[in-house]
């Protein structure tokens, strides 16, 4: 078994097995075969263990934070790059980026999007934010919505955006 690794957690075990033969073996004798179960296993990528800044390097993210704390009324970020955001948490749930709130478009280009439904104050309220990944956070808010996530390049724009 190997354990699935986060840092700080354990997310759940995994018993490696062999890969099976193919039904019509493209390796014709059995020592191609062998030379090939022990080159190659499909789940190994996944296994690694690995720190926040390398997977979010993975994801061709250059910009990752090092901290996210919630402060009031206010989502507080410091950057790798040493920088620091103070994001307003109403402004966080007005830029999110779901397809219920922002819509979604067709291959002809044509935007589909839900009716909008009015904020309620438990609206900007933030219940959790967890780890998508190593590449972003999905806020669950107060008024039960959780879809949006916040990609570390979209969370830093829209922090860069809120400060000018």
């Amino acid at each position: 078994t190997c354990d699935v690794l986060v840092p700080n957690q354990v997310l759940y075990r995994a018993e490696l097995r062999p890969v099976p033969e193919p039904q019509y073996g493209w390796a014709s004798t059995q020592e191609q075969r062998e030379s090939r179960r022990n080159s190659f296993h499909p789940f190994l990528p996944i296994m690694k263990a690995s720190t926040s800044q390398s997977r979010a390097a993975d994801y061709g993210s250059t910009v990752h934070p090092v901290d996210l704390q919630t402060i009031g009324n206010e989502l507080a970020i410091r950057w790798n790059d040493g920088s620091e955001s103070f994001l307003k948490l109403e402004s966080m749930r007005r830029h999110c980026p779901c397809a219920g709130c922002r819509g979604e478009m067709d291959v002809m280009g044509n935007l589909y999007k839900s009716p909008s439904r009015p904020y309620s104050p438990e609206s900007f309220v933030l219940r959790q934010l967890p780890l998508v990944g190593g590449y972003a956070v999905q806020p669950v808010w107060g008024d039960g919505h959780a879809t949006g996530i916040f990609s570390w390049d979209y969370l830093k724009r829209v922090a860069d955006a809120e400060t000018i």
